[in-house]
């Protein structure tokens, strides 16, 4: 939760490490689910439900509905992310989903609720990458790949999606394989895989070797595979509430998400619905 600052003699703590984003936490109920149906451990799926119930706390059904972006801090420094994001709802979606299948309880209003958020923010071409911080408006200056992508691994994915694949292949086109936003300043290459996954569950076979190698291609010697082919990629996103820059950004670095996306294409393994697409 946080680190000890000899320098300073006090304990510090980063406010986006300590605090909850909506799409972290319906990734950490994925990987549970998937423990519980690989195991039958009913503590895993009791693990997936409370955190269920702590994500129903960021619910806001002004506007297209949905879930908000989560909180930025912890305890009395705690602030509310009031924007809605497609990726994240898009994760709440899935998640919600597999908990109700699982008999987990019935998720069934959370599930709609958060593709309510994922429909509005559809425009027929592509996805809006999410809200402004009215939770309303959607934004439209920037395209976020995710948002383009993991709609399309939904168990119900709307076969008009697949538009957003075409879009994102031309948008974020970048060094072989894909960039996070549509400026395609550098190769991104966690979205490079899951544009190789997403083109597999397409039935696009020659697409997904093509994005696929070129994730692999980005492997350093230790194994992990890196996040960008370039020492730095913008991503047109700022960190937090308090950034007054676009300063999340990726780089050349060994990466887990990167390697762990990597290994999910390679696979054919869809974590939203924990099944092989072939």
């Amino acid at each position: 939760m946080g680190w000890w600052s000899s320098a300073r003699a006090a304990w510090l703590e980063d406010p986006y490490q300590v605090g909850s984003a909506t799409g972290n936490l319906a990734w950490a109920g994925l990987a549970l689910l998937t423990l519980h149906a690989q195991t039958g451990d009913l503590r895993y799926r009791g693990g997936a439900a409370r955190i269920a119930r702590y994500t129903e706390g960021f619910a806001d059904d002004g506007g297209p509905g949905g879930y908000a972006g989560g909180i930025q801090g912890y305890d009395a420094e705690a602030r509310p992310l009031t924007w809605k994001s497609t990726e994240h709802n898009t994760d709440l979606v899935a998640f919600f989903g597999w908990l109700g299948r699982a008999g987990g309880g019935d998720w069934t209003a959370q599930t709609e609720r958060a593709r309510r958020l994922v429909r509005a923010m559809w425009t027929g071409k592509r996805f809006f990458i999410g809200t402004a911080p009215d939770g309303v408006t959607p934004v439209a200056r920037i395209s976020g790949l995710d948002a383009q992508l993991w709609p399309q691994l939904l168990a119900d994915a709307e076969p008009a999606w697949r538009a957003a694949f075409d879009y994102a292949l031309k948008a974020h086109g970048a060094q072989g394989g894909l960039d996070f936003n549509d400026d395609r300043d550098g190769l991104w290459t966690e979205g490079t895989a899951q544009g190789a996954l997403v083109a597999r569950a397409l039935g696009r076979t020659a697409e997904a070797r093509r994005l696929l190698d070129t994730a692999l291609a980005m492997t350093a010697p230790d194994g992990y595979v890196r996040a960008s082919s370039n020492p730095s990629i913008t991503t047109g996103l700022a960190i937090g509430p308090d950034s007054t820059t676009d300063d999340f950004r990726y780089y050349r670095r060994p990466h887990l998400g990167a390697t762990a996306w990597t290994i999910l294409a390679a696979k054919g393994w869809n974590p939203f619905t924990g099944r092989f697409i072939d």
